[in-house]
């Protein structure tokens, strides 16, 4: 259903970490290419942008980040921008209270409910590409979605 990118303006190193923490046994990330650093293209004190997803193309490409700054304004129509998700203690804030990931949860289940954005989408999607193979955007989609939503 969805071909899934790290794409952070963190290092090589962080991106690694990261790709291994949401994909331990290899499922998602199956390609270094999948796996984007400020290394990769130079990113470094710049906006990310999707013109450096080798092979994109952005008419059926969804983000999902926590900053909308971060883009250029050509990729943020993609955007569909999350609350910052503070998994680990140290971005938590909370000093000695257990942080989601010592706790095993999803607090209310806000991945979950992204996950079904998602899919919504990506069923709107995929039925007007049925009818019209050639000219559905997703960034129409996402449009119509937040407008309706």
């Amino acid at each position: 259903m969805f071909e899934l990118y790290i794409y952070t303006k963190g290092n090589r190193y962080y991106a690694g970490l990261m790709a291994a923490l949401l994909d331990p046994r290899k499922e998602y990330f199956t390609s270094s290419s999948r796996v984007i650093s400020c290394e990769d293209h130079g990113i470094v004190g710049r906006y990310k942008s999707l013109d450096a997803v080798v092979g994109c193309n952005v008419s059926n490409v969804l983000i999902l980040d926590d900053t909308e700054e971060a883009w250029t304004k050509g990729s943020r129509g993609n955007l569909i921008v999350a609350e910052k998700y503070c998994f680990f203690r140290h971005k938590t804030g909370l000093g000695k209270c257990k942080s989601y990931a010592e706790l095993r949860t999803d607090e209310c289940g806000y991945l979950a409910a992204l996950l079904e954005v998602l899919k919504v989408i990506n069923r709107i999607y995929c039925d007007e590409l049925a009818r019209d193979p050639s000219g559905i955007d997703v960034r129409e989609v996402l449009e119509l979605f937040r407008n309706n939503c």
